[in-house]
């Protein structure tokens, strides 16, 4: 019998086989895989797993990617924003909350004004305010006439115009009731002394005005209005408190209004 031609075969496992001399080896045909050797087994069994894991650990291990300066810059820009963006929803939170939170009520002085605006019923005249003069430039101290008794201010925007008559005529004609409650009526506008001499001997007005040229007691209770004033009225009691204000009066409301408050003390 002729024996078979030996040479080098290779597995599926790509493992290079030694000769083999078995009688039963079939390397030289397509079934590569049906011999039991010892010198086939040993490669296929032992040597193939140990090639691949040595194939394995030879490839090169992939770096991880070092971020670019670019990307680098656009992250930091992106931290910046979010940092300035929370930096001004806090600044926008904090004017929301000065917002929200209720204005300081008006401070009282030692005399009873306020220190931030003009007074109003509650408050009292103070007792440094500037004196005045009359139509007959008599001097006015309004808080030593409120301690003496009580009194109406009656305030317009000019002497001897109609309205203003209609409205300083209704205080002449109905004085008596004010006198027999303890008040004394004072007109008060900002027209010179000598206006308001002719005025009051023109309609025989039986009571004195008040030339506040520079708006003193216009401004105490707020009535200043340009180079005018609002026509309004006060009552103050005896002992210098507000206790009625009405800011606007109707020229022909204003005496009944006025007196109205003072019978309701």
């Amino acid at each position: 019998m002729v024996a078979k031609k030996k040479t080098a075969a290779t597995v599926s496992t790509g493992v290079s086989n030694p000769v083999c001399y078995s009688f039963l080896c079939n390397h030289t045909t397509s079934n590569a895989n049906a011999c039991y050797s010892y010198n086939h087994l040993l490669p296929a069994v032992y040597e193939a797993p140990k090639a691949a894991a040595a194939k394995k650990e030879a490839k090169p291990k992939k770096e991880a990617a070092t971020p670019s300066r670019a990307s680098k810059r656009t992250k930091d820009a992106k931290v910046y924003k979010e940092t300035d963006d929370e930096n001004e929803n806090e600044q926008e939170s904090d004017q929301e909350s000065e917002a929200e939170k209720p204005a300081p009520k008006k401070q009282k002085t030692a005399s009873g004004a306020s220190s931030t605006s003009a007074i109003s019923v509650g408050d009292s005249i103070p007792a440094d305010f500037p004196p005045l003069f009359t139509q007959a430039h008599s001097p006015f101290s309004l808080y030593d006439a409120a301690q003496e008794s009580g009194l109406v201010l009656f305030f317009y925007p000019k002497a001897n115009t109609p309205g203003c008559t209609n409205q300083a005529c209704n205080y002449r004609d109905n004085l008596d009731a004010f006198t027999a409650k303890g008040f004394k009526v004072y007109g008060v506008s900002a027209d010179s002394e000598k206006s308001l001499t002719n005025w009051k001997n023109k309609q025989n007005y039986q009571y004195d005005f008040i030339s506040d040229t520079d708006k003193h007691i216009i401004k105490l209770f707020g009535l200043a209005k340009g180079a005018s004033l609002t026509r309004s009225h006060v009552v103050i009691a005896k002992g210098g408190a507000v206790v009625h204000t009405k800011i606007p009066t109707p020229a022909k409301e204003s005496w009944s209004d006025a007196l109205a408050a003072i019978e309701k003390l």
